[in-house]
């Protein structure tokens, strides 16, 4: 699999807001049919990079 975008959105939010959540929508393009993984780390850089959140998506691509 390629990643081929990303984005972000954020619901009914005025630009005073500070800290507001947001979702990340990520467009992937299959190559080869087959099985394989997504990792997605939810990183912190105020603190260094340390890893807040570890999610494994596993994909099977079919023909």
């Amino acid at each position: 699999m390629t990643l081929v975008g990303a984005r972000s959105t954020q619901d009914n939010v005025s630009l005073e807001m500070v800290g507001v959540p947001e979702n990340e929508i990520f467009t992937y393009r299959a190559v080869i049919p087959g099985e394989t993984e997504v990792y997605l780390l939810l990183l912190q850089p105020w603190e260094n990079g340390t890893i807040a959140e570890r999610l494994i998506y596993p994909v099977n691509i079919a023909e």
